[in-house]
């Protein structure tokens, strides 16, 4: 038996139930332990699939506009650094590093996840360029 959940394959019970569990767990954090699956028809474990698959996507855009959101504060700042005089975007990532006391490769990471940068595609290009000019 196939079923379709928003473009997901699911062949079985199993399969389902394991679906279930990964997909609420990227959502909210902690998997559904609470639940439990076998009193659960395999229409319900579909249906509650479908919400789920929905709620992800959504999570996923929410998660995509703030990644976007978080990069363009950063090069904003990276702007109001040269403008105050940093002279090229070298010293201006320096002297960004230097107020978050990121003084270090390690640092610099700890420093962009707390900027809510460390999904941004480019976060090994961005870290390595920093760390280039401490």
């Amino acid at each position: 038996m196939q079923d379709t959940i928003e473009n997901t394959v699911v062949s079985d019970r199993e399969d389902l139930v394991s679906y279930i569990w990964d997909i609420y767990k990227e959502i909210n954090g902690v998997r559904p332990r609470w639940v439990n699956f076998d009193s659960m028809s395999y229409d319900e474990l579909n249906a509650w699939a479908g919400r789920l698959a929905v709620e992800a996507e959504e999570a996923h855009k929410q998660h995509c506009q703030q990644l976007a959101a978080d990069v363009q504060a950063f090069e904003d700042e990276v702007q109001l650094m040269l403008a105050m005089g940093a002279g090229s975007r070298a010293n201006a990532l320096r002297w960004m590093a230097d107020a978050a006391d990121a003084a270090d490769s390690s640092k610099v990471e700890h420093w962009l996840w707390q900027l809510g940068l460390i999904h941004y595609a480019n976060f090994d290009a961005l870290r390595d360029e920093i760390v280039a000019t401490l």
